[in-house]
């Protein structure tokens, strides 16, 4: 892996959002509405049920395996006093699977609140952008970058040696990350306690562990949380884990990988990384 002076040379891993002038670009709100706690990719399931008549079609279509999309179903089930699909395994027009007058019923209610979300974000959009202070501090902390884990803190404590700088990121949560620096590196920014930094982590970086048990891991970095969502294709699994202190973290391992930890949706995990693997980024407002 590159040292994280070298990554951060690089205009090719990382460039600063700078020439923004279309209101439409500006992004700084953004809004996840949740219907009796249901994600997002369920709704897209019975989206594509709605529209195939089919899971197995359904389940292509919204890059899940038969067996991810039947139990995401069964678990959305669960939170429902109804079924929201039904199965037909006779023969002609009638075989396959559709959704139930509950099922149409829950998936109009996302689509409106959707509609509604997308408007009412927009205006606030172009509200925001409209205002000097909130368009430069938009401009100064977002990254152009296609890492998953990015992460705004200050800087809250920094230890020198020989060679590397220990750097203490704190988050607006509290949680606090660990990264590696060059120690010329770190005087050449003269980065110092109450620095805002951007911490980046690619998902490839982060491993995920199923049972710690007693084991003391290595990595500086480590987060207990929750297997929010997984996605995955024939060759490549992502993990999305939720943490405590309301962050997310993204991994992605092989789908043998997966099968491996034998997690679900739900399952508590750990993610760790070390400070090797995190990149700093000086924020310019």
């Amino acid at each position: 892996m590159k040292k994280p002076d070298a990554a951060l040379s690089s205009k090719k891993q990382i460039e600063l959002s700078q020439n923004v002038t279309d209101v439409r670009e500006h992004r700084i709100l953004d809004a996840s509405i949740t219907i009796g706690g249901l994600q997002g990719r369920v709704f897209d399931l019975l989206e594509a049920i709605d529209e195939t008549g089919s899971l197995v079609a359904a389940s292509k279509q919204a890059g899940l395996s038969y067996k991810g999309a039947w139990d995401m179903i069964e678990r959305a089930a669960l939170l429902s006093p109804r079924p929201l699909i039904e199965r037909n395994s006779g023969g002609g027009n009638d075989r396959g699977t559709r959704l139930t007058e509950t099922g149409r019923g829950l998936l109009s209610i996302h689509r409106r609140l959707e509609t509604k979300k997308r408007k009412i974000v927009r205006e606030l959009n172009r509200e925001f952008a409209s205002d000097p202070i909130l368009l430069q501090w938009y401009r100064g902390l977002i990254l152009r970058s296609s890492t998953r884990n990015q992460w705004i803190g200050e800087i809250v404590e920094v230890k020198e040696g020989v060679v590397n700088a220990i750097v203490t990121v704190r988050l607006p949560s509290g949680a606090q990350i660990l990264s590696h620096v060059s120690r010329s590196f770190q005087r050449e920014l003269r980065w110092e306690k109450g620095t805002p930094v951007i911490a980046v982590v690619k998902a490839p970086m982060v491993h995920l562990l199923s049972d710690v048990g007693d084991y003391d891991l290595t990595a500086e970095n480590q987060f207990e949380g929750v297997a929010l969502a997984i996605h995955h294709d024939n060759i490549t699994a992502e993990v999305i884990v939720s943490v405590p202190s309301g962050e997310t973290i993204v991994t992605t391992l092989s789908v043998e990988g997966i099968g491996d930890l034998e997690i679900r949706e739900g399952d508590n995990v750990t993610a760790c990384f070390g400070a090797d693997a995190v990149i700093l980024a000086a924020v310019s407002v």
